[in-house]
């Protein structure tokens, strides 16, 4: 009986001195975070419109469009909001409201396809 108790008391220190991990987990930020991503529309010479993607973090990324950039552009024709997105290595997808979007990351270029009017829409972005 002693030597049962004497191993508990040996065992105690160890059990009080063990350092528990913290409940919240810091975010390691994927390669996106950070970074600016810009499409531009042209008809011949001129760009018409204009869309940029800001990656605030992991999950929500700041879509900025401007359109109608050939004619006398208004407060309508610009727009900010948020979305939130899933990067799956070089896998991306987009989710802002009733709107999704999905496509690839390779380098300093990310493809986007996104359904516009019932059509998709293929978009590709440069890294700035």
């Amino acid at each position: 009986m002693k030597k049962y108790l004497f191993i508990l008391l040996a065992l105690l220190p160890m059990m009080l001195f063990t350092a528990c991990s913290s409940d919240k987990e810091e975010e390691t930020p994927n390669a996106l975070v950070g970074t600016t991503w810009q499409n531009f529309e042209k008809e011949g010479d001129k760009i018409t419109s204009m869309t940029v993607l800001e990656f605030k973090s992991n999950t929500v990324v700041k879509i900025i469009v401007d359109e109608d950039l050939d004619k006398n552009p208004t407060d309508e024709d610009h727009d900010e909001g948020e979305a939130t997105y899933v990067l799956n290595g070089k896998k991306i997808s987009f989710k802002r409201d009733i709107y999704t979007g999905w496509g690839e990351v390779d380098g300093d270029k990310l493809i986007l396809q996104l359904v516009d009017d019932g059509k998709i829409k293929t978009m590709v972005f440069t890294k700035r």
